[in-house]
């Protein structure tokens, strides 16, 4: 962004804030004549869309020009940016669009824009608005934004496009409205510390964290710190099981719900995976890609060793058993999944000379003791994962596989002389 064509680096007056009840990031500043402040919103109705309103004072005289460029991350390949005119039954109307290549070439992210004028300013292009200002008027403008991918579209190109329209006919105070009204929902569902107001603003901090990084219909789990961070890739770990399902199957069981739809749908994969490692059952990965396969880095051996992460998945889902006592989804989805889990915990274990049953060659919590036999962890959860199976059984009214219990009897578990 230029003004008089004095580059935007040359500010000062930086302040940010970050409404967490209506997930609005608002940023101000000054630059040479102008104070401008930033509104952002990822709309929470609109789950590929997001939503910039800016608004401008002049504290003089001034001609400004504002430019929304499209930057295409190195990670991604063949990346291009066009201009489009797209004729409506309403008009013609100026877009911006890029897209890339990903997965080596196998998909494409396809990113739409366009520069909506409001008070005293012009549309020059979908990237571009001037404004001619005396001292003390205003200015404002909307930016709207869609990305979308072939791995939720399969025509991410025009998809891009259409929503962007819609949220063009929707309207900024329809669109936020809707984006208020959803979060204002999520907010139900909210921890207080009596007496502690720093620590009930921590642990807001990691809810609005939580709440934005999934979505209720997209039966999508959580990677490890969410979307604040790109270290892991968006790739989903126990954590995701272990630590952040039981929060939301407290505050909001729906969006709890996703996460386990996340694991169901991707159970194909998952017994595919057992086959290739010689098991039976269903082996869940690691570090579970958007399609469910294995994505640990070859020199990481808790890839192919942490394998208690198959117990933790069928824990979670007896969980959301437990809370929401949910007989039709137990039979139809809960059931199955755990089962293929007990399945493979059944071919995984090897049996003992005095009758025990042992779990070789894992690695457990601690992920820098490799190749472990009967790591306490993982024996311990999948001992509650056989028992929980065959309590799914049971409340299902089916037959239970007897073996599922007399494992988990004899699933060793080492203790320490003084019996710890």
């Amino acid at each position: 962004m230029s003004v008089d064509g004095i580059q935007i680096s040359d500010f000062d007056g930086w302040v940010q804030e970050l409404d967490m009840y209506g997930a609005v990031h608002k940023t101000c500043f000054n630059a040479r004549g102008l104070s401008v402040t930033s509104y952002m919103r990822a709309l929470r109705h609109m789950p590929y869309a997001a939503m910039a309103d800016i608004k401008i004072k002049a504290e003089r005289d001034i001609s400004a020009m504002f430019v929304n460029i499209h930057k295409i991350p190195e990670s991604l390949d063949a990346g291009r940016t066009e201009h489009r005119r797209v004729w409506c039954e309403d008009g013609g109307r100026k877009l911006l669009r890029s897209q890339a290549s990903y997965n080596r070439g196998k998909d494409i992210i396809v990113a739409t824009s366009v520069m909506i004028p409001d008070e005293n300013c012009i549309q020059m292009s979908a990237d571009t608005v001037i404004m001619e200002l005396k001292k003390g008027q205003h200015a404002s403008f909307s930016l709207i934004s869609s990305i979308c991918t072939t791995q939720s579209f399969s025509d991410p190109w025009n998809e891009s496009e259409r929503q962007v329209i819609y949220a063009i006919r929707q309207g900024r105070e329809a669109l936020q409205r809707q984006h208020g009204l959803r979060w204002a929902d999520l907010w139900k569902g909210d921890i207080t510390v009596e007496g502690n107001q720093d620590l009930t603003r921590i642990a807001r901090f990691v809810l609005f964290n939580l709440y934005g990084s999934i979505r209720e219909g997209s039966r999508r789990s959580i990677p490890p710190m969410g979307l604040t961070s790109r270290g892991y890739n968006g790739h989903i770990f126990w954590d995701a099981e272990t630590w952040i399902f039981p929060v939301l199957l407290k505050l909001h069981p729906h969006l709890a719900k996703e996460m386990i739809s996340y694991r169901i749908d991707r159970l194909e994969n998952a017994r595919r995976r057992a086959y290739v490692y010689g098991y039976g059952g269903a082996m869940f990965p690691w570090e579970s890609d958007h399609q469910g396969e294995e994505s640990t880095p070859t020199f990481a051996l808790t890839g192919p060793l942490e394998h208690h992460i198959t117990a933790d998945v069928a824990i979670a889902a007896w969980q959301y058993f437990e809370e929401m006592t949910d007989t039709v989804w137990l039979r139809e989805e809960g059931f199955p999944l755990m089962r293929e889990c007990a399945e493979f915990w059944l071919s995984r274990a090897d049996i003992n000379d005095d009758g025990s049953f042992s779990i070789r060659n894992v690695v457990g919590a601690d992920e820098y003791a490799i190749g472990v036999d009967d790591n306490a962890y993982t024996n311990g959860a999948v001992i509650r994962a056989l028992e929980l199976t065959s309590k799914a059984a049971e409340a299902c009214g089916v037959v239970q596989d007897y073996r599922w219990k007399d494992m988990a009897s004899r699933l060793r578990i080492h203790r320490s002389s003084s019996g710890v």
